[in-house]
Order: C-alpha cells, then sequence, then structure tokens
C-alpha cells in the first residue's frame, strides 16, 4: 500500500483530498519545483489536475511533459490553424513528437514525420500522412513533394544543428518553424537571406500550458482519441537503463518511470 504517513495536505490547502489521483504538467515546475525522479515532491495545487476517471496513471503521466510540450509548441508559438496547415514534424518516433502528431492530425492538418522509416507503420496510425527518413539526401524535396510542391506552413523541429537549415529549405511563404527541443546541441548554421525571402520565423517554445488545455489533453487521452505512445514502463530506480535505450533511438515515444507504490496499486 501507499506509505500514507508521508502524505499530507498543506493546512491552507483547500478542495484537495489525500487519495485523489492528480497529475502535473511537466512545463509547470519552476526551478524551487523541480525534481521528478523522486517517489515523492511537494507541490502547490496550482500545479496538479485531476485524473478523468478513465484515464490510469501511466497513461497521465506520459502526457505531462510529451502532451503539454507539443501543445504549447503547436499552438501557443506555432498558431496551429486547423485543416489549413502542412506540419512537418522531425524525430517524430519521439515522445514530444509522437503526441505532436497526433494534435496536428487531430486538428486536420497534412503531417509529414521525419523519423527512422522502421517505424512509419506505428507513425501512420498516430496520423502522420508521410513518413521521411532523416538519413535521406533529397529530404527537403521530399517533403516539397509530400506537400504537393507547396511546403510545410509549420516546422516543429526537436533536433536542432543542421535541421534548421533543412526546416527553412521546406518552408513555405510566411511559415513558421518552432524548435521545441534539441536532440542535437551543437550551434547551428543557417542562411538568414533563406529565412527572409521566405518571410519565415522561427520561435523557441518553453511556455507553461493553460489548465484547461492540460485537461482537455487528459479527457482526450481518457476517450482513446489521443494514444499514448509508450514504449516501455520502468521502475524508478531504473533510470539509468530509460535514459540509455533513450539515447541508442531504441524506443518509440516514451518510457515512463514509476514509483513502488504505483506499481503496488496498478496490480491491485
Amino acid at each position: 500500500m501507499r506509505p500514507q504517513s508521508t502524505v499530507e495536505v498543506g493546512k491552507a490547502v483547500q478542495g484537495w483530498q489525500i487519495g485523489e489521483r492528480i497529475v502535473a504538467a511537466f512545463g509547470e515546475f519552476d526551478h524551487i519545483h523541480q525534481g521528478t525522479y523522486a517517489e515523492f515532491i511537494a507541490l502547490p495545487t496550482r500545479y496538479l489536475r485531476r485524473i478523468p476517471p478513465d484515464l490510469d496513471y501511466i497513461r497521465a503521466a506520459s502526457a505531462g511533459l510529451a502532451f503539454c510540450t507539443a501543445w504549447s509548441a503547436l499552438f501557443y508559438k506555432g498558431k496551429l490553424q486547423a485543416e489549413t496547415e502542412r506540419v512537418v514534424v522531425w524525430a517524430a518516433s519521439s515522445g514530444v513528437g509522437t503526441s505532436a502528431l497526433q494534435i496536428a492530425h487531430w486538428c486536420g492538418a497534412m503531417t509529414v514525420a521525419v523519423a527512422n522509416p522502421a517505424k512509419a507503420d506505428a507513425l501512420r496510425s498516430l496520423g502522420a500522412n508521410t513518413v521521411i527518413d532523416p538519413a535521406e539526401t533529397n529530404l527537403v524535396p521530399l517533403v516539397m513533394e509530400a506537400t504537393q510542391g507547396l511546403g510545410a506552413t509549420l516546422v516543429l523541429d526537436l533536433v536542432g544543428h543542421h535541421c534548421l537549415q533543412s526546416s527553412i529549405d521546406m518552408l513555405s511563404a510566411g511559415g513558421r518553424i518552432v524548435c521545441a527541443g534539441c536532440l542535437d546541441s551543437r550551434w547551428a548554421t543557417i542562411n538568414v537571406l533563406d529565412l527572409i525571402q521566405k518571410n519565415g520565423s522561427i520561435s523557441g517554445a518553453l511556455q507553461s500550458i493553460a489548465a484547461e488545455d492540460f485537461d482537455q489533453i487528459l479527457h482526450l487521452l481518457a476517450a482513446r482519441t489521443f494514444q499514448a505512445a509508450i514504449s516501455l514502463v520502468l521502475p524508478l530506480q531504473y533510470i539509468q537503463i530509460a535514459h540509455d535505450l533513450i539515447a541508442a533511438q531504441a524506443t518509440f515515444g516514451e518510457v515512463v518511470l514509476v514509483p513502488t507504490w504505483i506499481e503496488q496499486l496498478s496490480a491491485s
């Protein structure tokens, strides 16, 4: 059973009870309240959302980083519009990538996933119209072909470095690039004139998600409209194994680490 002696509600807290099923959005944590690799954490109630009855802890936890990051990047910075967009997602088989594909598809956008072609079937099941191998030397022409020569209106760049110039090259006139991840932290070199000539924009996304939007994500997951792309669920003590698998690109979507008491609760 969960060690109740370590769980308390602050004296000034109202409207919350011990035993409620809750989840926190990763992007909500400030520099004081970081520390998600832990059995327990003390948080202000403004960070918390209730988990819908038809959603389990594992899928709810997977939304806190991947879906919240993708949602804020696509909607808040990318200004994603329904049915009018051609969206390219780099590192599309990652946690944020799989979430972004589903969100864009849900909005009616045409989607291009840049990812290992071995994962193409899984990506198409999540809403990718086209899957392109990032190793392709003619990647940009393939994107242009997939978008009927029009180019991407919105590119979600989760890689950085060399991908940034390719993102510019595949843009349509007035297209937007949103950087919400950096798998390659080396400095990127771009031709600024290319961006200017396309009247394009590049922005970074690191923004907290609104409570009502996080609630909507949780309800869409509960309804199975969105799928939690979870490659593996591991006990919390296997953190290093999880990181090694992700670094080796041996996963699809997310790896979820669970505290011991959650394992016991899920099994009961």
